[in-house]
């Protein structure tokens, strides 16, 4: 599995940095992006963790940021206009969005249709690294603390559909009515569902497949606050 961790707040120093770039003072970044200029400030001093939907609103606002520089602190700053289109480029490529809380806590609820809201760059050749399909690809957010230190409560989860079989690892699933992110244990004829908070019991299910779950994806990238 390939997981990022955003070193020391380096996101948050990378949104500070180019707002600076753009000589704009936080209520005015706010304002332009549709940001809440509260969260912004905490999100810049490191005091909460890098939310999904900050970084889509700064993209969608800023088309031409640079994500791979934004995400990972690599490459310029800006690349032009290279997101107006909506298309993929030869270096990055657009991952799906979804409007899915999975929980790594008690237990998350998601409401309508899971249907693309929006997408977020990702570089192309770190893409390739996950060997999965691209098409298999999509971003989720973790609410909860039961998995944490491995992910923080608003992480970023990119999340694969693409399984042969089932394999020791971290998987967004469904049981019952709960979209739930969990570390996965297969024994013979159960499964077990852990947590990496030891707070948190775990769920043992004898017959998995007379139980309502359903193993969605596997988790192969892991962004949050450290």
């Amino acid at each position: 599995m390939s997981t990022y961790k955003n070193g020391k707040n380096e996101i948050s120093k990378r949104i500070r940095h180019f707002r600076h770039a753009l000589n704009l003072k936080q209520g005015e970044m706010a304002k332009i992006g549709s940001l809440n200029a509260s969260y912004l400030s905490n999100v810049e001093r490191g005091r909460v963790a890098v939310s999904l939907n900050l970084l889509t609103k700064i993209t969608k606002a800023w088309p031409n940021i640079n994500g791979d520089w934004l995400l990972h602190g690599r490459g310029p700053m800006l690349m032009g206009d290279v997101f107006e289109s909506g298309a993929a480029t030869p270096d990055v490529v657009k991952v799906p969005l979804l409007p899915v809380e999975a929980s790594a806590g008690p237990g998350a609820f998601v409401e309508g249709e899971q249907v693309e809201i929006d997408s977020l760059p990702m570089p192309r050749a770190f893409v390739e690294k996950l060997d999965v399909p691209l098409k298999s690809l999509h971003f989720i957010t973790a609410v909860g603390d039961s998995m944490a230190p491995t992910m923080s409560d608003g992480a970023l989860l990119l999340v694969s559909t693409y399984m042969q079989g089932l394999s020791a690892g971290i998987y967004a699933m469904t049981l019952d009515d709960a979209v739930l992110v969990k570390r996965l244990q297969v024994g013979l004829g159960s499964l077990t569902l852990t947590s990496d908070n030891s707070v948190y019991r775990d769920i043992v299910i004898d017959n998995p497949k007379d139980a309502n779950l359903n193993i969605a994806g596997r988790v192969v990238w892991i962004g949050n606050k450290v």
